[in-house]
C-alpha cells in the first residue's frame, strides 16, 4: 500500500507541475483538453477522473482571474501582437480579394476591416487578413485563428449559439442566378425544379423552411452551383443578392446569366461581424466602431464603392 501511495504521490506531483505550466500557456491548455487522463491501473481510475475534473475547474478559475472572462485582456493581447486578424472570403471582387495592382486585399470586407483596425490599433496597416471558407467561419473564431470574421456572415440562431455577432451592418435578401435565355423568369417557375444552394449557408436554411415547392441540390460552393447550371443539373443557383451579384459581375461570360429577385418570400438576411463567444469588450468595441461608421455615412459609401446592390439602408443609431 505504501508503494502505491508513493506512486500516486509522484503522479500527482508531476501533474502539479503541469498545472503550473498550463496557467501560463494557453496552447498547452488547449492541447490538454484533448488528453485522456485515465490511469492504466484500475484502482486509480476514479481518482484520476476526479483529479482531471478538479484540474479543469482549477485552471479555468485561475485563468479567468489571470486573463479575465471579459475581452479587456484579449484586446490588450491584440494590441501587444500589433495586428488585428480578420477572417475574410478572399475570393470575389467587391467582397475581398487579392488585387495585384494594389498588392493588397481589396473589397468591402477588406475596407471595413481596415477601418476597425485603425480604430483599435491606430493604423489601417494593422489589419491582417486570413482566408476562411464559408463553412469554416465559426470554427476559425472558436479556435482563435482570427479575431473577427467579416465575410458576409449572416446572423442565424444556429451560428449565434456558437459565436457572437455585432450589430448588423447590411440587410440583404435572397436572389436567383439563372441563364438569361433559360425557362426561369420568376421564383414560381422553380416549382418542381432543381435549385442549387451552397451547403451550410443561411440561404439553405431559408429554402428548406420556406420553399417546399423546389428540389434543393446542395453544392460546396457558388462556383459549383454555376457549373451545375451550365451542365443542366439545376435550373438556378440561390444565394443572397450581394453574394450572387458580386460573383456575377466577376464572371467572364456574365452576359449569359441574369439575377431574379425573390421579393419578400424569405426572411431578410442580416450581415454582421463575427466575434468569439464570451468576448463582450471586443464585441462592444466593434459595435461602437460600426455605429460611428454608420452615422458618418462611411458604410453606405463603401457599399456603393464596391457595387453592393439592394442595400436596405440602416437607420442611424442614437
Amino acid at each position: 500500500m505504501k508503494i502505491l501511495k508513493e506512486k500516486k504521490s509522484r503522479r500527482i506531483g508531476i501533474r502539479a507541475k503541469w498545472f503550473k505550466a498550463v496557467l501560463d500557456n494557453d496552447k498547452l491548455h488547449s492541447v490538454l483538453l484533448a488528453v485522456n487522463f485515465r490511469c492504466a491501473r484500475p484502482e486509480f481510475q476514479i481518482d484520476n477522473i476526479l483529479l482531471t475534473f478538479y484540474f479543469f475547474i482549477f485552471t479555468d478559475i485561475i485563468k479567468w482571474k489571470k486573463y479575465g472572462v471579459t475581452m479587456a485582456e484579449n484586446i490588450d493581447r491584440i494590441k501587444k501582437r500589433g495586428k488585428l486578424l480578420i477572417g475574410v472570403a478572399g475570393d470575389v471582387p467587391g467582397k475581398s480579394y487579392w488585387d495585384p495592382k494594389t498588392n493588397r486585399v481589396e473589397g468591402f470586407e477588406a475596407d471595413l476591416g481596415r477601418l476597425v483596425a485603425k480604430e483599435l490599433l491606430g493604423s489601417e496597416d494593422r489589419a491582417e487578413y486570413v482566408k476562411v471558407l464559408g463553412n469554416d467561419r465559426v470554427n476559425s473564431l472558436k479556435e482563435r485563428r482570427v479575431d473577427l470574421v467579416i465575410s458576409l456572415f449572416t446572423i442565424t440562431k444556429e451560428r449565434a449559439a456558437q459565436v457572437d455577432f455585432s450589430d448588423p451592418y447590411f440587410i440583404d435578401k435572397e436572389s436567383l442566378l439563372v441563364l438569361k435565355d433559360g425557362p426561369i423568369k420568376q421564383l414560381s417557375d422553380l416549382n418542381g425544379k432543381k435549385v442549387a444552394v451552397v451547403e451550410k449557408s443561411a440561404t439553405l436554411l431559408s429554402l428548406q423552411e420556406d420553399f417546399p415547392e423546389g428540389e434543393i441540390v446542395e453544392v460546396k460552393s457558388k462556383t459549383d452551383g454555376i457549373k451545375a447550371i451550365n451542365e443542366h443539373q439545376v435550373e438556378a443557383l440561390a444565394n443572397t443578392t450581394v453574394n450572387l451579384s458580386l460573383m456575377w459581375q466577376s464572371l467572364p461570360d456574365k452576359d449569359r446569366y441574369t439575377l431574379i429577385g425573390t421579393g419578400d418570400r424569405f426572411p431578410p438576411k442580416e450581415y454582421a461581424v463575427g466575434v468569439k463567444k464570451n468576448c463582450p469588450d471586443l464585441l462592444e468595441f466593434v459595435n461602437k466602431a460600426l455605429s460611428k461608421f454608420k452615422n458618418q455615412g462611411i458604410l453606405n459609401e463603401l457599399q456603393k464603392k464596391h457595387g453592393w446592390i439592394q442595400s436596405q439602408r440602416l437607420k442611424k443609431s442614437a
